[in-house]
């Protein structure tokens, strides 16, 4: 059980997907007693707030009159701006799931309310507070292995797996309307390489629709980021992998670090070719754990009036460069990105 360490807010989680029942769990271990949900299907909204033992309303609008102080938004990818441009025009502080949007339609204007308001916000990005990148991010900015000449990252499993007991066909995964596809349910990757290395000047990505598993979107993606200095940091993304795999390698002029979560271990390999050095990351991680962490830094965020690092600016930046791969793949060209113009004036 999470200890309380956050003041108590009236909080409204809108989405009772699997996404928002965890965040809600984690939020009443964390102390928080005044949650509502909000979901329109009906028989989802009874059987989360049966579960917690807590209020809901199938509408935004009902839930906003409630007067919450922080709104986590859950729902459909399509729908994250617009919930939350909704809930910023009524002064509260947000955390949003990832990927921030979809589209950038809506999103100028989400940034600039936020400022306006000086609200404090986040989006989901829990691997920064998983130990594996975050041990990789430490090493990298102590210059461990010298500086990045190339790295892989990898996230890969088996969509019909995902969610026990529900129809993978009717998910947002599998919904072009919705904003599914591998490409933006693995941002996690993306945002991961931004925060090791920067900006990226040119995104290169191939990918392929998921005939084999029924679905419209692409369940395979192969992305290529190019960086002013001439790093090349490759991605790979897939809904079909049936081993769980997710991991990152980054070579260095002086030597290569490795994570994989199925080792439960970060390590380096200096550059005289000798074993590998174990920097850490112990067996029987709970991965929960970053979820509950991710929150508590939000709200401690929130307590403190305090910006959080991965708030709806940076993510802006992050579902462009996401769009550029999507855009690439369309084109089957390279596509070059400047993440400056949107957050221009409101970062």
């Amino acid at each position: 059980m999470a200890e309380a360490s956050v003041r108590p807010r009236r909080i409204l989680v809108v989405g009772c997907g699997s996404i928002g029942r965890r965040h809600t769990g984690n939020l009443r271990a964390l102390g928080q007693r005044e949650v509502r949900l909000v979901d329109p299907d009906a028989e989802g909204l009874k059987r989360a707030c049966g579960a917690f033992n807590l209020a809901g309303t199938p509408t935004i609008e009902e839930g906003l009159a409630w007067k919450p102080e922080v709104v986590l938004v859950a729902n459909p990818t399509a729908y994250h701006v617009a919930t939350a441009l909704e809930a910023a025009r009524h002064g509260c502080h947000l955390f949003v799931e990832k990927p921030l949007g979809n589209s950038l339609q809506g999103m100028e204007e989400l940034l600039q309310t936020v400022q306006e308001r000086r609200l404090v916000t986040m989006v989901g990005c829990n691997l920064r507070f998983h130990p594996g990148p975050k041990l990789v991010h430490e090493s990298l900015a102590q210059g461990t292995i010298g500086r990045p000449l190339a790295a892989r990252l990898e996230a890969g499993s088996y969509l019909p797996s995902w969610r026990p007991g529900t129809r993978y066909q009717e998910s947002y995964s599998a919904s072009k309307m919705l904003g599914g596809g591998c490409i933006l349910d693995g941002i996690h990757e993306l945002d991961l390489a931004c925060w090791y290395f920067g900006w990226p000047r040119e995104v290169f990505a191939r990918a392929a629709e998921g005939a084999s598993l029924g679905i419209e979107t692409e369940a395979l993606a192969e992305i290529l980021l190019t960086y002013p200095d001439g790093l090349l940091v490759s991605i790979h993304l897939d809904y079909v992998q049936r081993w769980r795999q997710r991991r990152c390698e980054v070579i260095g002029e002086r030597g290569t670090i490795a994570w994989e979560a199925r080792r439960e271990e970060v390590q380096r390999y200096r550059e005289d070719a000798s074993a590998p050095e174990r920097l850490g990351y112990e067996p029987g991680y709970d991965i929960n754990q970053m979820y509950v962490e991710e929150l508590r830094e939000f709200l401690r965020c929130v307590d403190e009036r305090e910006s959080c690092a991965a708030d709806v600016h940076w993510a802006a930046r992050v579902t462009q460069i996401a769009l550029a791969a999507k855009q690439s793949v369309a084109s089957r060209q390279p596509v070059s990105v400047d993440v400056d113009p949107l957050t221009a004036g409101v970062g």
